[in-house]
């Protein structure tokens, strides 16, 4: 037996520990932009629960995790692998820190990183932390950085280009952020990347325009404003017009939006929210939902034929 676990309990834990590493990089990597190495060291007094976010701060530096994964591999629904103690640093940390403690390496510097995880749009990363750190008493999410990147590349297909994988599950989170409509300077204080790096990631992902506001963020902000015209929702989410009048036309057809004065001539018209503005969008025929209205669009569609 290895480390007192029958073969069968060992392969199972290798299995738990898998799926661990896949939804860790598939909510805490994007959502973050927590690199492997900050991840697999991640404990609970880098993090500060808030109730409407959560706040990761990465030291630069830090001592080793004190414990490891039972086995080699990741959890299904609520079952997190176990911990055992760890006798020496990881083999990350024997291998690329000067001193065998945690570095927090990105474009070949050690750096602090701070993450915000705006439950609004992180949920995922926020249950999954939660999970992680409620399940065992654990103090530290104790994974390996290397783990961390074979699973990406398993994710992805993509197992020939080691790190790269890991790093293209790190770029989706800045097309997320920018399709709820956060502009690339919030972006750059939410992760790893700086400004201009976010705009050139922006502009490869042509379905993700920072300049066209999805449908969740500019019900939002009508609802804040309301009563409001076409002239304060264009200054106020500084976009043209036209864009805002389209937008509005789509809502009305949708039911999610009502005018008052929408005659020509004065006064102009106002807009108000018909329902909550988180309200989903939801298909008429089927238990689907969504807040894009791209996507309930899409969906009747393609339910329709």
């Amino acid at each position: 037996m290895r480390g007192g676990y029958t073969p069968e309990r060992w392969q199972e834990l290798r299995k738990q520990s898998s799926s661990y590493f896949q939804e860790a990089i598939t909510t805490l990597t994007p959502f973050a932009g927590l690199t492997a190495n900050a991840l697999g060291h991640l404990r609970t007094d880098w993090i500060d629960w808030r109730e409407n976010y959560v706040r990761i701060d990465v030291p630069p530096t830090a001592s080793c995790n004190t414990w490891k994964l039972a086995s080699s591999g990741g959890p299904t629904g609520n079952n997190i692998p176990p911990l055992i103690k760890r006798e020496t640093a990881c083999s990350f940390c024997r291998s690329n820190g000067e001193t065998e403690e945690f570095d927090n390496h990105w474009n070949g510097k050690t750096e602090s990183h701070t993450a915000i995880l705006h439950r609004e749009l992180c949920e995922p990363a926020v249950e999954f932390l939660s999970m992680v750190f409620d399940t065992h008493g654990r103090p530290e999410f104790a994974g390996h950085p290397r783990s961390l990147y074979r699973e990406a590349d398993r994710l992805t297909d993509n197992s020939k280009k080691k790190a790269g994988s890991y790093k293209m599950l790190l770029k989706t989170g800045v097309v997320i952020y920018a399709h709820y409509g956060l502009k690339p300077e919030d972006i750059a204080d939410m992760t790893v990347y700086s400004e201009s790096t976010i705009k050139h990631i922006i502009r490869a992902t042509p379905q993700v325009n920072v300049s066209d506001p999805d449908t969740q963020s500019f019900l939002k902000t009508l609802a804040e404003l309301e009563p409001v015209t076409t002239v304060e929702l264009s200054d106020k989410l500084d976009v043209q017009r036209n864009t805002v009048q389209r937008r509005l036309s789509h809502l009305i057809e949708e039911g999610r939006v009502t005018g008052t004065h929408t005659h020509l001539g004065s006064p102009e018209a106002t807009w108000e929210t018909a329902m909550h503005w988180a309200t989903p969008f939801r298909c008429e025929q089927c238990a689907f939902e969504t807040h894009s209205l791209q996507g309930i669009r899409q969906h009747r569609e393609t339910h329709q034929k």
